[in-house]
């Protein structure tokens, strides 16, 4: 049976597709807390209330214009046909538990509450911890994974789940989603060293703000403040494993099933960052939000298991131990910046 809150995050993809504005969905009640840019831990939201058993908006907005800066794409690794279906793409290779960059180049905060962020970091990175081996399938956009579509938000934890289940997938982990953002170089950010204003859709404006609302005045809030941009639209914002948007346009929820469903820390994981100002870098993580938490610069991305066995051999099951420590140059496409 299809669920209520896919038909409503659907809806993306017709209204943006036919240039029609969209019908507001016969929802209870959606909320937003308001959102900031806070240091790592701490992540890209505040606190909001709960509510339950609500359904999601997406109204289409008018869309603040990408920056017309070129950026050289980074380096994609190669697909391997079959694994993966074809909207997703593979993701394999060598995860690190604790990474930690140095920067080089701090921008100051702008605004009250807004906190400072790292415009270039140094080519150095610590890892530390038991090495782990990983292999899924990652949605190549972030839901509803279709290039040139604003991606869903309004959306919380549970019903997140529940439509990557309905798709025959299942919300991707915190480790996961880092990992295919940073790839085994260790990357700070998508794509690279460097926060590009041309690279990704972020520094577009101050964070939205969305008061509790009934019935189709959501959709008037939401459009009057919102900055997504259409899924893809960055080019050059890709990962290492060309995976769209993990820099930027809007966070997205995690799963993290150590932790727990009804107290903070949370199991219910905010990676990343949005169109605002802040971290946005592959290890930003909040875990202060309960499952029924929503927000306007939040949506999500899908994971899954690879159709195709890896070869003998590669990939092992326990993680291994480390034999170099401290600091070390970060090298594109090589294994934890090993030469």
């Amino acid at each position: 049976m299809v669920l209520s809150v896919a038909a409503a995050v659907a809806l993306i993809a017709l209204d943006r597709t036919r240039g029609e504005p969209p019908q507001p969905v016969d929802a209870r009640s959606a909320d937003a807390g308001p959102m900031h840019a806070g240091p790592m831990h701490a992540g890209p939201m505040d606190d909001g209330p709960m509510h339950d058993g609500t359904e999601a908006l997406v109204p289409s907005v008018s869309l603040a214009p990408l920056s017309a800066a070129v950026v050289k794409p980074p380096r994609v690794s190669p697909p391997q046909h079959g694994a993966c279906p074809d909207d997703m793409l593979l993701a394999a290779g060598t995860y690190c538990p604790f990474v930690a960059h140095k920067c080089e180049k701090t921008r100051k905060a702008r605004a009250p509450g807004e906190p400072e962020v790292c415009e270039k970091y140094k080519n150095q990175v610590l890892c530390e911890g038991g090495l782990e081996e990983l292999r899924f399938c990652i949605d190549k956009f972030e839901y509803p994974n279709r290039k040139g579509v604003v991606p869903a938000v309004l959306v919380s934890f549970e019903e997140a789940e529940r439509v990557c289940a309905v798709d025959e997938k299942r919300l991707c982990t915190f480790r996961e989603w880092s990992f295919a953002c940073e790839g085994e170089s260790l990357l700070p950010y998508p794509t690279g060293l460097e926060r590009s204003s041309g690279a990704c859709h972020w520094d577009i404006g101050a964070e939205a703000h969305v008061t509790p609302s009934r019935g189709p005045t959501v959709a008037a809030r939401l459009g009057s403040q919102d900055r997504r941009a259409p899924s893809g639209a960055a080019a050059a914002c890709q990962s290492p494993f060309g995976v769209f948007d993990m820099g930027g346009n809007v966070a997205e929820w995690t799963n993290d099933p150590v932790l727990s469903k009804t107290r903070d820390p949370f199991g219910s994981v905010i990676a990343g960052g949005d169109w605002g100002r802040g971290p946005n870098i592959c290890r930003a993580r909040d875990d202060a939000h309960p499952p029924p938490h929503r927000a306007a610069m939040l949506g999500f991305r899908c994971c899954s298991e690879p159709s195709l066995p890896a070869e003998t051999g590669i990939f092992m099951r326990k993680p291994r131990r480390q034999t170099r420590a401290g600091f070390r140059p970060i090298v594109t496409g090589s294994p934890l910046g090993l030469p």
